[in-house]
């Protein structure tokens, strides 16, 4: 019972972090997540008592839980990506110019359903797991054959620490690995327990070659998905964009998209970064925007010896303040595999994608007098005001506020 509520929260945080990076509004649509979900396990403790045979529709409930939560991820991505690249089929199909947009009440209501998608699935998901504690204290009661006096006792126990090690597993694993792995792991969890309910208890399932069946087919699922579903979903996120995608990259903070655009023959190439979805920068115009964030500051300051800048992990801030000759500047961002990344050191980028990144921002990384400290702002400002570290002037270049991590320097006391 424990492992299976671990699984069930994992999966409640796995669904809750995946719509929040792809819906965007990061923090309603987690709590919107998760109070869904636990929702519709309310809702399916109350189903389960219409099941008539505990054991067979545990096994069943296994089977579909681990089915769902493997291919969730799959599912919305493909829903996403549907509703993104429909018009721009349509266009094609009819030879027309880019310049005419199709939004029309097809096209809505594909952009509505993959809205609605991942909180279908998240309730549907929850609607299985409410079923599972139901269906165990049945099974434990018909096995023991008697009322046990202390079986929800038992149950909730188990249930309330699976729970919490869940979390651990969440926080200190999950987060680290591509979602879905963590994804894949969970549901091979809950396909293993079905397999291994069907062999302990035979002799309470005297129909079971479906269930059999359902359960292998689902472990060749689960390794066609492991073997490909990671390009499955780079595809479908490529589709998304207008321009090439030339890298994109998760981080555990965010999900960066480096694209290309030829604009003709003889012309530069506009490289664009992407952050969660959202334009950070395109290279034809991005000097003017920079300019007005650096320049002010370091006109108005008395002196531009010592620079604190705050965020800017892709170095262009930081470029056009070294043009300034400053002593020193310390630079703080929260993500440091961005950094690598535009610094020249990411081992995944191709060499191209690097040589062009160091070229955009000068190989601003790269010069001795820059400090680069890479943890929460909020947190690190604390720090160096702690070790008497003063600064001529503070530039702070963050992206928008989409991510508890971010939002909160962007608070009055920050």
């Amino acid at each position: 019972m424990a492992t299976l509520a671990g699984c069930g929260l994992i999966y409640e945080y796995l669904m809750a972090h995946y719509a929040g990076r792809v819906l965007g509004a990061l923090e309603s649509t987690l709590y919107a997540m998760i109070g869904l979900m636990i929702v519709a396990m309310g809702v399916g403790a109350l189903l389960a008592k219409w099941l008539h045979c505990p054991f067979k529709s545990f096994a069943w409930l296994e089977w579909g839980i681990a089915s769902l939560g493997a291919t969730a991820l799959i599912i919305i991505s493909l829903s996403i990506s549907l509703a993104f690249s429909f018009p721009a089929y349509l266009q094609d199909i009819y030879g027309l110019h880019p310049s005419i947009t199709t939004d029309g009440q097809v096209v809505q209501g594909l952009a509505k359903i993959a809205k609605a998608t991942p909180f279908v699935i998240g309730g549907l998901l929850g609607l299985m797991i409410g079923m599972e504690i139901p269906l165990i204290a049945r099974i434990r009661e018909q096995l023991h054959g008697q009322h046990l006096e202390h079986n929800l006792g038992t149950i909730y126990g188990a249930d309330y620490i699976g729970a919490g090690i869940g979390a651990a597993i969440w926080v200190l694993f999950c987060l680290q690995l591509p979602v879905l792995v963590a994804a894949l792991s969970t549901a091979l969890v809950n396909a293993l327990i079905g397999i291994a309910f069907l062999i302990k208890y035979r002799a309470h399932l005297p129909q079971r070659k479906a269930l059999w069946l359902a359960h292998l087919s689902l472990l060749v699922l689960l390794a066609a998905l492991a073997g490909g579903g990671a390009t499955w979903m780079d595809n479908m996120h490529r589709a998304l964009f207008k321009d090439k995608v030339l890298y994109t990259k998760i981080t555990p903070y965010q999900h960066l998209t480096l694209t290309e655009r030829i604009i003709g023959a003889g012309l530069p190439k506009i490289t664009s970064l992407y952050i969660n979805g959202r334009l950070q920068f395109s290279s034809n115009d991005e000097l003017i925007y920079h300019s007005y964030l650096t320049l002010p500051p370091l006109l108005a300051s008395a002196r531009q010896d010592k620079i604190l800048v705050i965020g800017g992990g892709d170095g262009l801030a930081l470029r056009d303040i070294l043009r300034w000759q400053p002593e020193a500047v310390t630079l703080i961002d929260l993500d440091g595999e961005m950094i690598s990344l535009f610094s020249g050191d990411d081992p995944e980028a191709p060499t191209t994608i690097s040589a062009r990144l160091l070229q955009l921002n000068n190989s601003a990384f790269r010069d001795e007098r820059v400090e680069v400290i890479v943890g929460d702002a909020f947190v690190e400002v604390e720090a160096l005001l702690s070790a008497g570290r003063h600064f001529d002037t503070i530039i702070v270049d963050l992206p928008d506020p989409s991510h508890p991590d971010i939002n909160k320097v962007y608070s009055t006391f920050f």
